[in-house]
């Protein structure tokens, strides 16, 4: 081969060496990209099916669950003058039922007490005989609880935190937030012993030391995100509101609205206290029951103590009282006293879209995975 020859042929080689190799780092480039979209597709893939599933068992509770809410609610409001069932057929969206691990703290500078402390404070105050006896009862069965003393008009927080069992409208409540407010105490002055339960459901004790007391209550709740959760719509109870001829227990102040239970003692009054106006602890003073028979927690007659209330704000407000009573416990809960309340059915938590196709945008891609449409351009 003459020299010309030669170079010609070496030019063309240099020119097809180099198209071949600018080729292959497209062909490399390509195929890490199409590597990269197909990780991205299968895991788009698995995740799918892995949300379908979910989403598939999720509706197919919300399902069963919004049937029995239809039912249940056709059920109470054919049943509604019936004894035990709501006067106005409502469906329940809150739950708040039962919190044994909450942790509970005491807002700072509030001094909680210890059995000495609180017995020696209390007997400072010179009280009558009856209402020493009272202050003896209650602190041989609950003095293991926080003790706090409210002082007239200035407000005290107790926060409970670590909540595991309670909901608004299938959104989780991890706090709730107590706040108490002495209004009124006509035999301990500016001062009122307070016992606070573990559990937020089970509360508070407090004493009337057969006088009159009057405690605001302010209670908020929060989610997940440490926000506050809005309440309007959910139903709460207020329950074991004990009366005799000369002595009662109420609710004044709701700010949201009083649902009374067909057959039960405990009516709205004209001041916004609910309560009975009657005798409802003794048969023997016109009650149809004695309070032994009624007053059984979750029992089947203890909608004759009960009323309903049902929020209309963020927050709950009320106060709680009671006059020649004694000890009284007061437990703030969603257990209805009455019969046949539906709970509101939330929907499914599980969506799944069906849009993802296979693209190496696809790796954020919750919903279906469809063919391939990403190639690779070597050849």
């Amino acid at each position: 081969m003459d020299q010309a020859a030669y170079l010609k042929a070496k030019t063309q080689y240099d020119q097809d060496l180099s198209k071949y190799r600018e080729q292959e780092a497209q062909y490399q480039k390509d195929l890490k990209a199409y590597q990269e979209a197909k990780a991205n597709y299968d895991q788009a893939q698995s995740k799918y099916v892995t949300d379908k599933a979910a989403y598939d068992q999720a509706k197919a509770q919300f399902d069963k669950d919004q049937a029995a809410y239809e039912a249940g609610l056709a059920e109470a409001e054919a049943k509604k003058n019936e004894e035990g069932y709501l006067s106005q057929p409502m469906s329940q969206s809150l739950n708040f039922q039962s919190e044994p691990n909450a942790v509970l703290t005491v807002q700072d500078g509030v001094k909680v007490y210890d059995k000495d402390e609180i017995n020696a404070l209390v007997a400072s105050w010179n009280l009558d005989g009856t209402a020493m006896s009272d202050w003896a009862n209650l602190m041989y069965w609950k003095s293991d609880l926080t003790k706090i003393v409210l002082e007239k008009g200035k407000p005290v927080t107790a926060t409970y935190s670590n909540l595991q069992n309670s909901s608004i409208n299938g959104k989780a409540i991890k706090k709730v937030v107590y706040t108490y407010t002495l209004k009124e105490s006509t035999k301990s002055g500016n001062l009122m012993p307070l016992f606070l339960i573990k559990d937020p459901t089970e509360t508070v004790w407090y004493l009337d030391f057969h006088g009159e007391t009057r405690i605001g209550v302010q209670v908020d709740f929060y989610g997940e995100d440490g926000q506050k959760l809005d309440m309007n719509g959910a139903l709460v109870s207020f329950s074991s509101l004990n009366a005799s001829n000369n002595s009662a227990e109420y609710v004044r102040g709701f700010n949201g609205r009083y649902i009374p239970i067909t057959g039960s003692a405990i009516v709205p009054q004209a001041d916004t206290t609910a309560k009975a106006d009657r005798s409802i602890n003794y048969a023997s003073e016109g009650s149809r029951w004695d309070y032994g028979v009624w007053d059984k927690a979750d029992g089947p007659l203890s909608w004759y103590g009960a009323i309903v209330g049902q929020a209309q704000a963020s927050d709950i407000t009320f106060d709680i009282g009671a006059y020649n009573s004694g000890s009284i416990w007061f437990a703030f809960n969603s257990k209805i006293a009455a019969k046949g309340v539906p709970t509101k059915a939330s929907s499914a938590s599980c969506t799944y879209s069906t849009d993802c196709a296979y693209s190496t945008n696809c790796s954020s891609c919750t919903g279906s995975a469809t063919s391939a449409n990403c190639t690779s351009s070597a050849n």
